[in-house]
């Protein structure tokens, strides 16, 4: 999976968890906010109109003013209220949307309208405002009470029972423009975040692939003028410095090898010029390559060889192009060395070596005859640590001719 892909599932998965636990808190907190601004409007309202009250109140004890009747008809025409009544400090009904109950006892309600709440005596008994949530007909309410004295005694008491529908309208429109927000935010955010990660991670470690990609062996070089100054240039550096000190390894390497293989030549030749007398021998490395040789000018060479042998062209170049001399050293051994196809074809000898190199240590003898003429064929394998350390030796005596 890209890294693009993993972040938008991730980010994306993210914002929708916060847009829900928010959304859950928000949720509550519009119906708080909106339903307390209510609770506290409906009492600062009545407030306002606590010296009209007390004063009808103390003008007519027993008989509800005009001016009482004015103002509690002018908080009816509110829409949000759905009931209103004003007690006198004695319980008795004052106002009610119904006459007939003027001057009538609280209880008496109970049969044309029952008080949904105990606001209105937790009032009388608190002397404090109380508002009190209930649910009727499937609609949510809430009844206000606010006492009023007049020096220390319970004069009246208005109440009045309103609709939280249009709070609750309120928040749930709040909560609509609050997701369509957080959603643009959200996407927003996880765009926002895709652009920066294709624009600086993306396509800088994709440079960096191509480059890993074009490497060779016989160039592991990243360019050092192509990165930037972020933490993935540094990484692009750090892979620069290493394969700059990969290519002088492999190339001492490959010296040194060169250098044993040389080393291990001459000494083949010694051995070969004082232990052998007569005939031509050869000495093969593991991927039958001639490594050294003694008497071979006798043999004869293919003049396929002899026309392919000067070039020595390094693998991977192309055709008229020069290897460097760094170059030169990271060319296999192999492509400098003569193959022993080069020297001989001789299906009899091939099989004589074949068998030898199934049972090292042991000699295969046999009778080969090369370029018509005749050969006794000595062979053996000398095994060693590793496969490439594996050493064959072919001895070639001339028969003697009848």
């Amino acid at each position: 999976m890209k890294l693009i892909t993993k972040w938008v599932i991730f980010f994306g998965s993210v914002c929708l968890i916060v847009m829900v636990l928010s959304g859950l808190w928000y949720s509550r907190l519009f119906n708080w906010v909106f339903e307390e601004k209510l609770k506290q409007e409906l009492v600062a309202l009545i407030y306002v109109n606590q010296s009209r009250f007390v004063s009808s109140v103390v003008a007519s004890p027993s008989v509800v003013t005009i001016e009482e009747m004015d103002t509690m008809n002018n908080f009816r025409k509110d829409p949000r209220v759905v009931y209103a009544l004003v007690i006198n400090g004695r319980g008795q009904i004052r106002w009610a949307p119904d006459p007939d109950l003027f001057g009538k006892a609280l209880r008496d309600l109970n049969t044309i309208h029952p008080l949904p709440t105990d606001a209105i005596l937790l009032a009388a008994s608190t002397k404090a405002p109380r508002a009190i949530a209930y649910s009727q007909g499937g609609q949510d309410y809430y009844e206000v009470a606010v006492p009023f004295e007049r020096q220390g005694k319970l004069a009246a008491i208005v109440s009045i029972e309103v609709s939280r529908k249009e709070a609750q309208a309120t928040a749930s429109e709040g909560m609509k423009k609050f997701a369509v927000g957080s959603l643009i935010i959200g996407l927003l955010l996880v765009i926002a975040g895709a652009v920066f990660i294709v624009a600086f991670v993306g396509n800088p470690l994709r440079k960096v692939h191509q480059h890993i990609e074009n490497l060779s062996l016989t160039n592991p070089v990243l360019p050092l003028d192509q990165t930037s100054r972020d933490e993935i240039g540094m990484i692009q550096h750090d892979l620069a410095v290493f394969f700059e000190k990969l290519r002088h390894t492999v190339i001492r390497a490959e010296k040194d090898l060169k250098d044993l293989t040389e080393v291990e030549k001459k000494r083949w030749e010694y051995v070969l010029k004082v232990l052998v007398r007569s005939g031509s021998v050869l000495v093969l490395d593991a991927d039958n390559y001639v490594l050294a040789g003694h008497n071979t000018d006798s043999l004869t060479i293919r003049q396929t060889v002899k026309a392919q042998t000067p070039a020595k062209r390094i693998p991977g170049l192309p055709v008229g192009v020069s290897a460097s001399p760094a170059e030169a050293h990271l060319a296999s051994p192999a492509a400098l060395k003569t193959h022993l196809l080069d020297f001989i074809t001789s299906t009899d000898l091939l099989q004589i070596i074949n068998r030898a190199l199934e049972k090292p240590g042991n000699f295969v003898n046999g009778n080969v005859i090369l370029e018509a003429v005749p050969y006794s064929a000595r062979v053996v394998t000398l095994a060693g640590v590793s496969a490439q350390e594996q050493r064959t030796i072919v001895w070639l005596e001339p028969q003697a001719k009848a």
